[in-house]
């Protein structure tokens, strides 16, 4: 498993600093418990996406394809999907639309990703009834991606991430 450097805590009273290292040790913990599933024709984005969320404690699979997210789907159970929209043979709206009649993956997060070339209004029209968490514009701001996918997972809670931004 990739492990990200240790945060520096200089100038940070010894209590503090040891708060702050369980605080990310447990966030860590609840990460490993999850399995993420990043979909995207692009094997350089797929794996882009894949190795931050390892770095960050998370496990990961990859698809390039909608169908081949789907068979992957049907044998793992997942706790949250990136899915990009323009994909060959499956493209991501459908590939949403086959996880949403799933039983498994009614109300699991789902983030849309897409390539900054393409009509974000008209994808997220077409978004709107599918039930998505959040779109991002390729390149992905992973840190902001990281900061919505531990909220929708309770890995931390918005009033803690709050409370970090101030």
């Amino acid at each position: 498993m990739i492990r990200r450097p240790p945060r520096s805590t200089q100038g940070v009273s010894s209590a503090a600093s040891d708060v702050y290292k369980r605080q990310i040790d447990t966030n860590e913990h609840k990460r490993s418990l999850r399995k993420i599933l990043v979909v995207d024709d692009s094997k350089i984005q797929r794996k882009r996406i894949c190795e931050f969320l390892q770095i960050q404690g998370y496990k990961t699979d990859e698809a390039g394809d909608g169908f081949e997210a789907l068979k992957v789907a049907d044998k793992v159970n997942f706790s949250a999907f990136f899915v990009d929209i323009q994909m060959p043979l499956m493209d991501g709206y459908e590939l949403i639309e086959n996880l949403r009649k799933n039983s498994s993956y009614k109300s699991t997060p789902i983030f849309v990703i897409s390539g900054g070339y393409v009509n974000k209004e008209s994808i997220l029209t077409r978004l709107e009834n599918l039930d998505v968490s959040n779109f991002y514009e390729k390149p992905v701001d992973l840190e902001a991606l990281l900061t919505e996918l531990d909220i929708q997972l309770s890995i931390i809670n918005e009033d803690l991430q709050s409370e970090k931004e101030e």
